[in-house]
């Protein structure tokens, strides 16, 4: 699923009274409002970004002047990106945005009161002067998103760790709250690799990413840091309740059976927790996580660690975090 961009109402949907899916049309220069000089000023104002929440937004903003409206949402799969304000009401018009043969999304308008006819060809003759600046957006963010994400797992990338976690660093110690790192080794994975193959082993790391993402929160973030190494950024949390993750983390893992041809694999994995002290920089951060990681693989694998304390299982913790 696409994520949405959406900007606008309170997001109770509104009641379908219109309802046109058209591929945009040519200039229509003979449409009221939607003349040379509404394009350029558009086109000028959309030069301004390529992320493409704030194309919509622009768009609906120049397109009020034209047609009233409540909102405007671009639908990308099952979410949107919505620009506007105001409540639901029973006017709705919406348009399937191509851009030749590649299907955009759908554009809705919706307001109060129907639109009439006039103001439909309106809407229909500013909605492609949209197409082409938000297939722009879609696909620069399409290339951004790649850059930041492994192939494989879907976590995301070293470099982006580095970033973030010297950015979530920095707000701790100038502002105070808390911070943790989880640093996550997959146990014995070259003997999964020499077992069943490297196609298993990529299966298998896969399948671990998945487990570790179904677990943490939105505000979380997962990591591929190398190889089949993982972390996992955990803003607005201290060490025992990052313990606590990390123990549900390993016990899950330790469920996991993934099919590999004759065989099954059965992966652990061991986990270094690390909690941001006062004055403590993304470096600092790692290294500790990164010896708590250590001490758990020496102390036997499929063990958590928090940096301070010895390894151990953590069996007895709560869930809740």
């Amino acid at each position: 699923m696409k994520e949405g961009l959406r900007s606008g109402y309170d997001g109770a949907p509104t009641r379908r009274r219109e309802s046109h899916n058209a591929k945009p049309r040519g200039r229509a220069g003979s449409v009221p409002g939607v003349d040379r000089a509404w394009r350029l000023a558009l086109a000028h104002a959309l030069q301004t970004t390529l992320d493409p929440g704030r194309t919509v937004e622009i768009f609906a903003r120049h397109g009020a002047r034209v047609v009233a409206h409540d909102s405007v949402a671009f639908t990308e799969g099952e979410a949107a990106h919505e620009a506007g304000s105001g409540r639901p009401g029973a006017g709705r018009h919406d348009i399937e945005l191509r851009l030749e043969e590649r299907r955009l999304g759908t554009l809705t308008f919706a307001r109060r009161h129907p639109f009439r006819i006039g103001e439909i060809r309106a809407l229909e003759a500013m909605s492609a002067d949209l197409a082409r600046p938000l297939d722009n957006a879609l696909r620069h963010r399409e290339v951004r998103e790649a850059s930041t994400r492994d192939p494989l797992t879907g976590a995301a990338t070293r470099a982006l760790l580095e970033d973030t976690l010297e950015r979530e660093a920095s707000l701790v110690r100038r502002h105070g709250g808390a911070l943790a790192l989880l640093m996550i080794d997959v146990d014995r994975f070259k003997e999964i690799n020499d077992r069943f193959g490297h196609p298993a082993g990529d299966r298998c790391l896969a399948a671990i990413a998945e487990c570790i993402a179904r677990r943490i929160r939105s505000s979380d973030v997962l990591f591929r840091y190398g190889g089949e190494e993982f972390c996992v950024l955990l803003p607005r949390t201290g060490e025992g309740g990052a313990r606590r993750l990390a123990e549900r983390v390993r016990s899950a893992v330790d469920a996991l059976r993934i099919p590999a041809g004759e065989g099954t694999i059965r992966p652990t994995v061991s986990l270094g927790v690390a909690a941001a002290l006062p004055g403590d920089d993304a470096a600092e951060l790692m290294a500790k996580a990164d010896a708590a990681l250590y001490r758990a693989k020496r102390s036997g694998r499929n063990r958590v660690s928090a940096a301070g304390r010895s390894a151990c299982d953590h069996r007895s913790l709560k869930t809740t975090r």
